[in-house]
């Protein structure tokens, strides 16, 4: 079974024809799969952080929060925009780990 993992920038959650694009890409014929029988690819799609890890930053530089913190709330900011995207995109769920993802892709869905 091959997995894909797509690497969906933050900054690509202000298209508003977004859920359609990546709708039509995951339409998309997994390239082995002309040559071979095999079944459909799962999906695997990482946020990022975005606008909202730009406040982060401008946050850290104001409040001096260093490293450790920034970062957390730089991650908390990716799951955010996960979230966002599972609301707009149909057939994806949100995935914490590899079983939640494994669980969603048994469902067919596009783990998040």
């Amino acid at each position: 079974m091959h997995t894909i993992v797509y690497k969906l920038g933050g900054s690509l959650l202000t298209l508003p024809d977004l859920a359609g694009r990546l709708t039509r890409l995951f339409e998309q014929p997994f390239p082995a799969a002309a040559s071979q029988r095999v079944p459909p690819p799962r999906r695997l799609v990482v946020v990022g952080g975005g606008q909202i890890a730009d406040v982060v930053r401008a946050w850290d530089r104001l409040h001096a929060l260093g490293d450790i913190a920034a970062h957390e709330l730089a991650m908390e900011a990716m799951s955010f925009n996960a979230r966002l995207l599972t609301m707009i995109l149909a057939d994806a769920e949100p995935v914490a780990d590899r079983n939640e993802a494994i669980d969603a892709w048994t469902r067919e869905r596009v783990a998040v």
